[in-house]
């Protein structure tokens, strides 16, 4: 009896251990199924973050080409400017030289009646100014000069704000594109 008893206490500790343990595997097992289906869910979105991302590199690398495309064709463009503006300034410095041009101080004339002047061809030893207001080839080449001087500032600066407007653009398409 004492062994009977014995032995159904062995075979119940025994089934209560299989049991357990029979329930642990089946909670490891469900466990591992739910970090199986999170892991898999995550890898997805890790995949798809990982697309996106390198299609937002593929596009900034794109729009990096394009810019520096834009950037060479800024330069070309300025350039060509640039000896446009040093073409018409030589062209009419060489016109001033054969005399085909003339410049004028168009108030040269008047400046000396406006102001109260009483000088005559009459008047004896008096040189008269040059009433028709003709500049000398040594200033008007140097305001030749000067005008394209600044001619090629201003050519230089629409450049640059031409660059500058069109990196501004880049950047806030390429901002758009990464946070849509």
């Amino acid at each position: 009896m004492f062994g009977e008893l014995k032995f159904a206490a062995i075979a119940s500790l025994a089934a209560l251990i299989i049991g357990m343990y029979a329930g642990w595997q089946i909670r490891d097992w469900q466990a591992d199924s739910e970090a199986l289906k999170v892991q898999e869910a995550t890898n997805q979105k890790l995949q798809a973050e990982i697309r996106r991302v390198a299609d937002l590199q593929n596009k900034l690398r794109a729009q990096e080409r394009e810019a520096g495309e834009a950037l060479m064709q800024a330069e070309t463009d300025r350039q060509k400017e640039i000896e446009n503006v040093r073409k018409t300034k030589d062209a009419t410095i060489a016109a001033l030289r054969s005399d085909l041009v003339k410049l004028r101080d168009p108030w040269a004339g008047d400046r000396e009646t406006a102001c109260g002047s009483t000088q005559t061809p009459e008047t004896a030893g008096t040189v008269l100014p040059d009433r028709t207001g003709e500049l000398s080839n040594q200033l008007a080449e140097y305001l030749v000069s000067e005008a394209a001087r600044a001619d090629a500032i201003v050519v230089e600066l629409n450049a640059c704000r031409r660059v500058a407007v069109d990196q501004n653009a880049a950047c806030n398409r390429m901002l758009v594109e990464a946070f849509r």
